[in-house]
């Protein structure tokens, strides 16, 4: 199994591979603020939080 791939869980949704999610962290890092707290809402499977 290849980590970095897309696939279906079922009912015409997809999870995304990692590296969406690494991206999508990349893009956060310099807007976080040391010591706080970030609260993860609706980014789907709970994987990144």
């Amino acid at each position: 199994m290849n980590s970095y791939l897309h696939f279906s869980v079922g009912y015409n949704v997809s999870i995304s591979g990692s590296h969406i999610h690494v991206y999508a962290l990349e893009i956060l890092r310099d807007k976080f603020i040391s010591d706080a707290c970030v609260l993860d809402v609706g980014s789907g499977s709970g994987y990144l939080a």
